[in-house]
């Protein structure tokens, strides 16, 4: 969309030709429609700016401090208020060009595709929570919900932001003093991986009770269901024969055998050499700590099958991993293969059966935005490339360069890839 155009969409009043909208009321305070009318111009003058970038020129430009987020919510409170019409040329025919890639028309539901113009990971997260938000609206006859979470620092933001979303819609509900004693009607939260030993709470899906804890009362009389909160009681990170042999212990078995048909459930992507990816979170799992020596010997054994790990995923090429399985350019690495993986209670090839299933009730929503590290470019238009080919999630959501990253490397002619050897599994 031109400036010229995005000029004729605009109503309300404006600045004489040459002066900026005023910043203060009389008293040299900030007032917010006239903020509203410095992010609008900004925003109208600047065509091919991000919100992050818009943020950045009006706080240098007019001496006060707003971030990417401020700048969205001033937008859209102009179209709220109607001084404001658009719709966001770029990413809307971003959507419609990875679309037609796809081969899918615009009545085709088979997958939703939502492109953000944000260069942080916050408004994916925040878009996803919307979804499952509404999910969760639209299964109000169903007697239990059931949402699976894979962890990691995209998820967490997804659990806060659902919770505040909750928690914002049950405080405009009169509330009871407490739900129905007899109420068996339930909203529950799984963990789909097992503890992730980080040091990193937010990114562990077993801990993410803490972000419901303070509203529950609330959200479970809003709701008209308890909130329920399942874990996967396993270490995160494990050899093969150490996973062989936890998956038969009673508890993990069970969790596995009985686990529920999914409504929701939310995967995340990374680039292999992003500081918060696979291989990050596996060397925190087992980065010595203050340990006695017999178990300063088993940190040992878990170092070389880390170091194994890192050779086994230079030789085959891997460019990352989805739903914690490392991915190459021809598809997922067996996890047979792996000197150490993740214990999850879902694999990919099961969501990949899970997704063919045609009568299945679960929507599973994959995340590929941008590093939650502002200075981390690391690609993943390889990954979202297999993962739609593969048609794996109902819904991506994408930053705006990923998407224009995925639809250059789309459009290019085949490359003969030579073909990794097969390296044997380690015992």
């Amino acid at each position: 969309m031109s400036t010229k155009n995005r000029r004729s969409k605009a109503k309300g009043p404006s600045s004489p030709q040459g002066t900026k909208p005023k910043m203060h009321d009389d008293r040299g305070e900030s007032t917010p429609a006239d903020v509203m009318s410095i992010v609008v111009q900004a925003w109208l003058d600047n065509t091919r700016m991000t919100y992050g970038e818009i943020a950045e020129l009006v706080s240098t430009e007019n001496g006060f401090s707003i971030d990417e987020e401020q700048v969205r919510q001033r937008l859209r409170d102009a179209r709220i208020k109607k001084r404001l019409h658009y719709t966001p040329e770029p990413v809307a025919q971003l959507e419609k060009d990875i679309r037609a890639a796809l081969g899918l028309t615009i009545a085709d539901r088979e997958l939703d595709i939502h492109v953000l113009d944000t260069a942080t990971l916050q408004p994916v997260a925040r878009a996803i929570a919307e979804e499952i938000f509404r999910r969760i609206a639209d299964l109000k006859n169903e007697d239990q919900i059931h949402v699976g979470f894979y962890g990691g620092r995209t998820n967490g933001l997804v659990a806060q932001s659902l919770s505040e979303q909750l928690a914002e819609a049950a405080s405009a509900k009169p509330q009871r003093s407490e739900i129905e004693k007899q109420q068996t009607r339930g909203l529950h939260f799984h963990s789909l991986v097992g503890m992730l030993d980080g040091g990193e709470p937010e990114t562990d899906p077993n801990a993410f009770p803490i972000y419901f804890q303070k509203d529950k009362l609330s959200i479970e009389n809003y709701l008209g269901r308890r909130l329920y909160f399942r874990s996967f009681p396993s270490p995160g990170v494990a050899t093969p024969a150490e996973y062989k042999e936890l998956m038969s212990f009673g508890m993990i078995r069970d969790r596995i055998d009985h686990r529920p048909e999914f409504d929701v459930i939310v995967c995340s992507c990374g680039h292999i050499k992003c500081q918060h990816t696979l291989t990050q979170f596996i060397e925190d799992s087992i980065r010595p700590r203050t340990v006695k020596p017999p178990e300063a010997a088993a940190v040992s054994r878990l170092r070389e099958a880390y170091e194994t790990m890192l050779n086994l995923f230079e030789t085959r090429g891997v460019i990352g991993d989805l739903a914690w399985n490392p991915i190459t350019i021809a598809g997922p690495v067996p996890l047979a293969d792996l000197p150490l993986r993740v214990a999850t209670m879902l694999t990919l090839d099961e969501l990949l059966e899970l997704r063919r299933t045609s009568n299945s009730r679960t929507r599973l929503i994959m995340a590929a935005g941008p590093c939650s590290q502002p200075n981390c470019q690391k690609p993943k238009h390889e990954l979202i490339k297999w993962a739609l080919d593969k048609r794996l999630p109902h819904s991506l959501y994408v930053d705006r360069r990923s998407a224009v990253q995925y639809l250059a490397l789309v459009k290019q002619k085949p490359m003969n890839r030579p073909v990794p050897p097969t390296v044997p599994a380690t015992e």
